[in-house]
């Protein structure tokens, strides 16, 4: 699995429209990334909105930063931010143990998550 931790930098005159943006995007992952299992923002740290990540592998990681979805919201994100995402990736060293069911574990993430998009060079 690949964990990411990235910081946002949103413009605090946009706060309101970036976090609804996320939650659009956060919605359209959940449907459609079966590799990804945690897409959560997290609140202000320093100013910046912290995003909690979790892939299955490379190849989810992959496959999200090439899904039309993310590059819609990148584009809507493009007058929200103030300066460039710090995006940090680690491999974990523990594995999920997931339900069967994707679906029997989201709805509990889709009510209460504000969640982001991700670069990983």
């Amino acid at each position: 699995m690949i964990a990411v931790i990235a910081k946002l930098n949103v413009k605090p005159e946009w706060e309101e429209e970036f976090e609804t943006a996320m939650l659009n995007l956060a919605a359209q992952v959940n449907e459609n990334e079966p590799g990804n299992h945690l897409y959560k923002l997290c609140e202000k740290v320093d100013g910046k909105y912290v995003v909690m990540e979790l892939y299955e592998d490379q190849a989810a990681v992959a496959a999200h930063a090439e899904s039309a979805h993310f590059k819609a919201a990148g584009a809507e994100f493009g007058g929200l931010m103030a300066g460039a995402p710090e995006i940090r990736a680690w491999k974990s060293l523990v594995r999920l143990s997931m339900p069967s069911s994707r679906s029997a574990f989201l709805p509990s993430i889709r009510r209460t998550s504000r969640l982001s998009y991700l670069e990983i060079d």
